[in-house]
C-alpha cells in the first residue's frame, strides 16, 4: 500500500510559489496543478495533466481554487545552471523548433475545432482562438496551457522515437531533457504595461498567461532536478 505525505507546515509556509507546479486531491483522484496565484493559504492554479473521473474540472488548462491543505506535493523548478553555447541557444529555443512547433500547432487545431462543439452561441470565443492561431502561424507563439511540463513530457517521449530533435541543443539523453520558462509571469505583465496595455498594478495578469505558457517563452535545458516536498 503506497502512503502519501502532505508536505511540513514548514514548507508550506514559503511554498508553494507563481509557476511552481502542485499535486492536490480532490477526496478521488490526485493530478497536476501549476500555480498561478498565491493568498495567503488560498491557491489559484491550471490543471496539468487530463483527469480520469470526468470532474467539471478534468481538462488541462482549467482554472481550479484549493487550499494549501489540499496540496499533496509541491515541485519547485530551478533555473538551469550553465549557459549553452551560442549554437546551443537557438536550437534549444522550443519557439524556433519546427517538430515541437508543428506538435502543439496541432494541439492548437484541435483545441479551436472543440470550442466551436463545445461552444457554438460564442462567436467572441472563436473569433479570439483564430487570431491566437494567425498570430502563432505567423510567429514563434504557440501556446501550450500545460505549460513547461506538459512540454518536457512530450519531448522525452518524441526525442525517444527521433533523437533529431535534439539536434543542434547539445543534449543527447532524452531523459536529460528539461524545459524553464524564460520569463516570470510578474515579467510578461510588466513588459504589456511598459508596451502600454494599462498598469500593471491594475491588470489581469491571467490575461497574460497565454504568453507566459508559450513556446516563445521555453527553453530546453539539460534536466534540473527539481526540490520536492512530499513530507
Amino acid at each position: 500500500m503506497i502512503k502519501f505525505e502532505a508536505p511540513s507546515a514548514e514548507a508550506l509556509a514559503c511554498l508553494p510559489r507563481v509557476d511552481d507546479e502542485v499535486k492536490v486531491c480532490d477526496g478521488e483522484e490526485r493530478f497536476w496543478t501549476v500555480v498561478r496565484k498565491v493568498d495567503g493559504d488560498k491557491i489559484e492554479a491550471l490543471v496539468v495533466n487530463a483527469l480520469l473521473g470526468g470532474q467539471e474540472f478534468a481538462k488541462p488548462g482549467t482554472k481550479i481554487a484549493f487550499e494549501k491543505r489540499h496540496i499533496y506535493m509541491i515541485q519547485v523548478h530551478l533555473s538551469p545552471d550553465g549557459a549553452p553555447t551560442e549554437e546551443q541557444g537557438p536550437a534549444r529555443f522550443l519557439g524556433r523548433n519546427a517538430a515541437v512547433r508543428a506538435h502543439f500547432m496541432a494541439k492548437l487545431d484541435q483545441a479551436a475545432v472543440q470550442l466551436e462543439i463545445d461552444h457554438p452561441d460564442k462567436p467572441e470565443l472563436q473569433n479570439a482562438m483564430k487570431a491566437m492561431k494567425h498570430f502563432a502561424e505567423g510567429t514563434n507563439s504557440v501556446p501550450v496551457p500545460g505549460g513547461p511540463l506538459t512540454v518536457a513530457e512530450w519531448l522525452r517521449a518524441e526525442a525517444k522515437r527521433d533523437p533529431s530533435i535534439l539536434d543542434g541543443t547539445g543534449l543527447t539523453d532524452p531523459e536529460d531533457i528539461g524545459v524553464f520558462r524564460m520569463s516570470s509571469l510578474e515579467r510578461i505583465a510588466q513588459i504589456g504595461h511598459d508596451a502600454g496595455t494599462g498598469p500593471m498594478q491594475h491588470a489581469d495578469t491571467s490575461k497574460f498567461s497565454i504568453m507566459h505558457d508559450n513556446l516563445m517563452n521555453m527553453s530546453m535545458s539539460p534536466r534540473v532536478v527539481a526540490v520536492i516536498f512530499d513530507g
